[in-house]
């Protein structure tokens, strides 16, 4: 029998994995090729998408030609992404000459919302599961990166922008990024439990002396 040289192995299960993933590659800088997606990992990438927003609004001069300003509205959900956020699109609003007011009664107001998207990792046989966590480890290795593929256990967020009129959205913008599975607690919304009263009770006391 032909033993099948350990180079050739590597290759092949290199190559299987490369093929078992399809999801996007992972890059810490947001860039335009399709083929690559940031992921979210400093307070400064948080930054970086609200500087987009900002960026692209200061582009619609026509939606400010009447001197309208923007409202910036705040998330009822008091998560860290979303208490930040707020603060990094004010400064890039302004860093940007974007008319903005603290009167909520303008006719314009920008909201955000998140959306956390987690993908669960199917259940396959032992051996196929070694080649692809191996052909991924591989895959790092020779880029000379460190967990730059995405398994399908990975998780998304997506940051949705509205500025609206009293009419219709004047402007949307969807934003995508992978996110450390371990920090989705900073961007998961979430309603707040109140605590549950435990109301009142009435308990009868017994002389124990007339039992």
């Amino acid at each position: 029998m032909t033993k099948t040289p350990p180079a050739i192995l590597l290759v092949s299960v290199f190559f299987l994995a490369g093929c078992i993933s399809n999801m996007p590659r992972i890059t810490t800088q947001p860039k335009k090729e399709q083929e690559t997606q940031a992921r979210l990992e400093a307070l400064k990438h948080w930054q970086q998408m609200a500087n987009q927003v900002a960026s692209e609004l200061a582009t619609k001069e026509d939606l400010f030609e009447g001197g309208e300003q923007i409202y910036v509205n705040k998330s009822e959900f008091e998560t860290p992404f979303a208490t930040a956020f707020y603060k990094l699109l004010l400064t890039a609003l302004h860093n940007e000459g974007v008319p903005v007011t603290n009167n909520a009664d303008t006719e314009l107001s920008l909201q955000f919302s998140v959306q956390n998207v987690r993908h669960e990792k199917e259940e396959v046989g032992g051996a196929a599961r070694v080649v692809e966590d191996f052909g991924i480890s591989l895959n790092q290795f020779f880029s000379g990166s460190s967990g730059n593929i995405a398994g399908p256990d990975s998780e998304e967020i997506l940051v949705f922008t509205t500025l609206s009129n009293t009419e219709e959205d004047v402007f949307v913008l969807s934003q995508i990024a992978y996110i450390n599975r371990s920090e989705s607690h900073f961007y998961l919304e979430q309603e707040i439990e109140k605590p549950k009263s435990l109301g009142t009770q009435s308990y009868r006391v017994i002389n124990e002396k007339n039992i």
